[in-house]
């Protein structure tokens, strides 16, 4: 794995910004928009969710960023409880969540993978100078520009493991 240059190129960044831009489009569109209190703690804590992840990927260490994942999970889990005290008040059916359950699937595990695999990095040496491994070519690869060994040249390529020698 590569790192990014760029927290906006983090799937976890993606797909976070994705359920904070459904639930503000659900409470658009719903009684929540009335609801002010309601409204007010169930956008912050959708838009806290990415916001954790830009604040830790901007972080030196690995053991930072993985703090601000913890952060952003809290802030997940948070929009979570909004979404279905939703339910429970009315604003929403089930049916109309449907679209926030599925980002809330892909994006938690995506959060704890993230997470769990900084919390393996040496807390204390800062993440962008460590030597990474590209999981597809397995093989050590350091940062450079795209199109060297272990990068693709556009983001929909992909790269095939090298067979064992």
């Amino acid at each position: 794995m590569l790192p990014a240059k760029f927290y906006s190129e983090l799937i976890v960044w993606q797909l976070a910004t994705e359920l904070k831009q459904e639930v503000y489009r659900l409470v658009r569109i719903s009684p929540a928009n009335r609801d002010f209190d309601f409204r007010k703690q169930i956008f912050k804590a959708a838009a806290g969710t990415p916001q954790h992840i830009i604040e830790g990927f901007g972080r030196i260490y690995p053991g930072d960023f993985a703090r601000f994942l913890t952060f952003a999970l809290g802030s997940m889990n948070e929009t979570e409880g909004w979404l279905s005290d939703g339910v429970d008040r009315g604003h929403w059916s089930e049916q109309e969540l449907r679209a926030g359950r599925v980002l809330l699937r892909r994006l938690t595990p995506a959060l704890r993978n993230l997470h769990r695999y900084l919390s393996t990095l040496p807390p204390r040496t800062p993440w962008r100078d460590l030597v990474w491994r590209d999981a597809r070519l397995s093989e050590p690869v350091t940062p450079g520009e795209p199109g060297e060994p272990g990068e693709p040249d556009e983001p929909g390529d992909r790269v095939e493991p090298k067979e064992p020698t």
